[in-house]
């Protein structure tokens, strides 16, 4: 288990990285391309565009570790996050690629109003990235929390996982208790 968390402790923090790194390049073209400078327009699409590329491999990473967490029997693993600060950082990494899809949609607006026919190209390419990594990120989270809600312990006894735990848990119910 320790190699599995050490591999998604590191690719966490390189998405979180490539994250931070896209908002920022991505707020920069909205002055730049109302210029219409070519040269500066042609910088932004190239940086968009590796960008983009950084961040799709971010979510095929991202879908590897959901995979592998969904596809590993519980009982082979510890708990991923017992305290609860990774599905903090996925609430964190949903947001920030929130906004970044949203200064993307800007983007595109721009570069479509100016005819910047390789910007609005680049600039939708990023904007299906971003919903990839949004459902990677959240694919993650879910496998995650699903992973660790299978080995915690039951605090109430209107908990069940089969179909017999499920009509024993009914008749208690039903019985009162």
């Amino acid at each position: 288990m320790r190699m599995h968390t050490a591999t998604l402790n590191l690719t966490l923090s390189r998405a979180g990285s490539d994250l931070r790194s896209a908002n920022w390049y991505v707020s920069l073209p909205q002055w730049l391309v109302k210029f219409g400078t070519s040269i500066f327009s042609a910088f932004v699409a190239y940086k968009l565009l590796k960008l983009a590329e950084k961040l799709s491999s971010d979510v095929l990473k991202l879908t590897e570790l959901a995979r592998l967490f969904s596809n590993t029997d519980s009982d082979d693993l510890d708990l991923v996050d017992p305290t609860g600060e990774m599905t903090a950082f996925f609430v964190s990494m949903l947001n920030n690629v929130k906004e970044l899809h949203q200064k993307c949609v800007k983007v595109l607006e721009i570069a479509k109003r100016h005819n910047n026919e390789r910007l609005t190209n680049v600039s939708k390419q990023l904007v299906a990235v971003c919903v990839e990594y949004h459902e990677s990120v959240a694919a993650l989270s879910w496998a995650i929390l699903e992973h660790d809600a299978s080995l915690s312990e039951r605090t109430s006894s209107h908990v069940a996982n089969t179909t017999e735990e499920v009509g024993l848990m009914l008749d208690r119910i039903a019985s009162g208790q």
